[in-house]
């Protein structure tokens, strides 16, 4: 079922998103799927969870399904894309000092069109309501209520590029005890041969701030699975990185292992790379409990990660920048918004072939 909302308000929220976005250039980049295990080990029962853990869920098999929006259920009741991964968070500052960290953690990766599913299925996880992990539609995009899958969906009609009832899936932290920080959102969108898209890049700052950058799959190359494209930044993000950088996206196919690496350059130079990596595990009641018991503070952490290694790198005598304020596009973007206006905008020519495209 759909959540009910008046047409109007719903075309004026999905022209003004779409007004936030401008396809970006793309290097190359194959077929990527939403991968499921297909043979998920199975665990020894937990001493205290076992009895939690009554759903059943397929080995991989992949139901075939008509075209859906978010909120029907899977023909099968089974939850057949959405995972959990795993993993660490690692950045790496090269100049003007080098500086270091890494991190643990674990993400979510949500079929949207499994989301009300998993709400009444998986006990932990609740949609649009609190629990010890929770999804909410107005953590992300235009920060609305309003399905997040048809959002994106009628976002990249507006683009131009239609998914045909194929997937989309957002890598994401979820709130735990009713808080989260998402430094970047990323949706891998699919189309319905399984083929990567479009990848729609949501960045969050610590000011309040979000931007959108888009990845067009329509400018892939064959020949490489790994999806690479750039980006002019558009949005300040730390006190320590000047804004006249861009942003060079590595983003491997979607399986079993969770590699995203994010490297940006300053007028040419490499200042910074942060790379994500993370290992697939089903999503079911045992295994978010198995995570919340094991990073009860994840978000938390995330938030106070960012103040802590701020002042590290202060004390290390890297200069500070005060927020710049908005940029030209920023302004644009704004005034776009406020207006309810969705025009389409363009890269420029040439970004597709490794210039910096502006999303």
């Amino acid at each position: 079922m759909r959540h009910a909302q008046r047409r109007s308000a719903s075309r004026s929220v999905e022209d003004r998103c779409a007004a936030c976005l401008r396809p970006s250039g793309l290097h190359d980049g194959g077929a990527a799927r939403a991968g499921s295990d297909p043979y998920p080990e199975r665990a020894a029962p937990h001493l205290f969870l076992r009895r939690l853990s009554r759903q059943r869920f397929s080995r991989g098999r992949r139901a075939r399904r008509p075209r859906r929006g978010r909120g029907n259920r899977a023909p099968t009741g089974d939850v057949v894309n959405s995972c959990l991964y795993t993993g660490w968070v690692r950045h790496r500052r090269h100049h003007p000092r080098v500086h270091d960290f890494r991190y643990r953690l674990f993400l979510a990766y949500l079929d949207l069109d499994e989301l009300d599913h998993l709400g009444r299925t998986v006990a932990p996880i609740s949609v649009n309501r609190w629990n010890l992990w929770s999804f909410f539609d107005r953590d992300h995009l235009d920060g609305r209520p309003g399905a997040t899958s048809g959002k994106v969906r009628r976002l990249l009609a507006r683009h131009g590029i239609a998914l045909d009832g194929g997937t989309i899936a957002l890598l994401t932290q979820c709130r735990v005890l009713g808080y989260v920080f998402n430094p970047i959102s990323l949706y891998y969108c699919h189309d319905a041969g399984g083929a990567l898209a479009a990848v729609v890049a949501e960045v969050d700052n610590t000011f309040g701030e979000r931007h959108l950058y888009l990845l067009d799959g329509r400018r892939a190359a064959a020949g490489s699975a790994t999806a690479r494209f750039r980006c002019t930044k558009e949005m300040h993000v730390s006190p320590f990185l000047a804004m006249d950088c861009t942003y060079d996206f590595e983003l491997a196919p979607i399986g079993d292992r969770l590699s995203v690496v994010i490297v940006q350059h300053e007028r040419g130079r490499r200042v910074l790379d942060a790379r994500l990596r993370g290992r697939r595990r089903p999503l079911t009641t045992r295994t978010v409990a198995d995570a919340l018991l094991r990073y009860p503070f994840v978000t938390l952490k995330t938030i106070t990660a960012i103040h802590v290694e701020a002042a590290r790198l202060y004390l290390k005598g890297i200069p500070f920048l005060s927020h710049p304020g908005e940029t030209a596009a920023r302004r644009r973007q704004r005034a776009l918004l406020a207006a309810g206006e969705g025009r389409r905008e363009h890269a420029p020519a040439g970004s597709s072939a490794g210039g910096p495209g502006r999303p």
